[in-house]
């Protein structure tokens, strides 16, 4: 098997419109794999734009996303954030940095 390229281009991740419980399973494997062939010094963008709907375990999923980028220097932007997504974040006293820092 081919060893996988890492790249330093940008990568877009856009979060499940309905970002709840049902979507964490499959969404983790897809963050995974992004952030596995990202390389250090990359950029991710989270798109939050088509988010309706947010759970808090959905909510443990991005920012276990952002912590896991954090660690392999990977830089988080996230844009198109919504009013839910900022009211369960609001709810546990977490501010989000669109930039990620």
């Amino acid at each position: 098997m081919p060893a996988v390229k890492k790249t330093a281009k940008p990568s877009v991740l856009f979060l499940s419109a309905e970002a709840t419980i049902v979507n964490v399973e499959a969404d983790t494997l897809r963050f995974s794999q992004t952030l596995e062939h990202c390389a250090a010094g990359g950029t991710i963008e989270i798109d939050a734009s088509q988010v309706r709907e947010m759970d808090t375990a959905y909510l443990q999923l991005v920012r276990c996303l952002f912590k896991s980028a954090e660690n392999k220097k990977i830089k988080m932007e996230l844009t198109g954030l919504g009013e839910p997504m900022t009211q369960l974040a609001k709810l546990y006293g977490l501010e989000w940095d669109p930039s990620g820092a």
